[in-house]
């Protein structure tokens, strides 16, 4: 009723690089935030410095619509890279169930081997239990994963809608002759 020593060494390495993908994702979105806040913020002092040489309200305004519209990109980004670790972290524990999983059908395996009939039945239960919480826990993470793409949609459209209207320029007016 033991796990062999191989199938704990596959479990821990199955482990491991599910920890290691995991990580590297992290790190990633890490960077991506970085280099979306770092861009963001070399634009604002840019921008700022030419602030000093507003000198009308229209100017005011066209400057006041380009920072939004760059604060509305980062908030879109910074949106962006979270639910791409959802989707991560969603993937990453899908597959550290299966890895337990794994682990529980070989101590079942082993277990059929040495019980009697009337346990059997038991653990062939067990094993169907174990086959439809795993199938449950796969539709559960397609389920959230629709619903963050439905969430981003939603999102895309918010910030389309809170970012100021282009300025309209008025057409040169022809003198009547």
């Amino acid at each position: 009723m033991f796990v062999s020593a191989f199938e704990i060494a596959q479990s821990r390495q199955h482990t491991l690089n599910n920890l290691l993908g995991f990580s590297h994702t992290c790190l990633d979105a890490g960077q991506r935030w970085n280099a979306a806040f770092t861009g963001h913020l070399r634009q604002l002092l840019a921008r700022r410095g030419e602030c000093v040489a507003i000198v009308s309200p229209s100017d005011f305004t066209e400057h006041y619509r380009q920072d939004s519209a760059q604060s509305s990109a980062l908030f879109e980004e910074s949106l962006a890279i979270l639910g791409d670790v959802h989707q991560a972290m969603i993937s990453h524990a899908e597959t550290q169930v299966r890895v337990f999983d794994e682990i529980a059908f070989a101590l079942i395996r082993h277990a059929e081997q040495s019980s009697p009939w009337e346990s059997i039945l038991a653990l062939n239960i067990l094993k169907t239990t174990l086959t439809s919480a795993e199938n449950t826990l796969h539709e559960m993470g397609v389920a959230t994963s629709e619903t963050l793409a439905l969430a981003e949609q939603e999102t895309q459209q918010l910030i389309e809608t809170m970012q100021p209207a282009p300025r309209k320029r008025a057409s040169p007016r022809k003198n009547a002759a």
